[in-house]
């Protein structure tokens, strides 16, 4: 994937739509819980996912550069008065009544990879790989990844979690050395 490409493409849809790949690139979000976003639920430190897909809540951290792009969204779009990040997740409603459905979401996001030379190369879940890819070297193992990402099988994230036996050994020298230090 040609992530600049992709980007760029975005700046060139609507003004949510490079935030929302963002987003789901940084956190592995999915789409669903991006839509539902309210700005109540971000936080500095992570973000709050009332009710995921599992139909649990969960907290997702955020690491350096999500909160960056969070930050820099902040203060880039305009606030709405519903609380809604994006725009209502629960309705039907056009966009320009106010509404966010899967089908925005799929329509730009299209087009945007149409833009990029990568149409039928790259779906928007396939963003999520991406994110669990980038976050994988930032666990200890992928039972702390899954409470990251949201999955509920942690077998799903072995393709993901793959450290060389030197980083392996790094990491368990280090966990050693804190666990002998108390």
């Amino acid at each position: 994937m040609n992530e600049k490409k992709l980007l760029s493409a975005c700046d060139d849809g609507p003004i949510w739509l490079t935030w929302v790949v963002q987003i789901a690139m940084h956190t592995a979000m999915r789409q669903g819980e991006i839509r539902a976003l309210k700005w109540k639920d971000v936080h500095e430190t992570h973000i709050h996912i009332p009710r995921s897909k599992n139909g649990t809540a969960r907290d997702v951290p955020l690491t350096s550069a999500a909160w960056a792009c969070i930050y820099t969204m902040r203060n880039t779009l305009s606030r709405r008065l519903d609380g809604w990040v994006f725009g209502d997740a629960d309705a039907d409603a056009d966009a320009e009544d106010g509404g966010f459905t899967t089908w925005h979401v799929q329509y730009h996001y299209r087009a945007a990879t149409k833009r990029a030379g990568l149409a039928g190369e790259l779906t928007f879940h396939d963003l999520r790989h991406v994110g669990c890819t980038r976050l994988a070297p930032l666990h200890r193992d992928c039972f702390e990844l899954a409470k990251t990402t949201g999955h509920k099988d942690p077998r799903m994230l072995m393709r993901y979690y793959n450290p060389s036996i030197v980083e392996r050994v790094a990491q368990i020298r280090a966990r050693e050395r804190a666990f002998a230090a108390g």
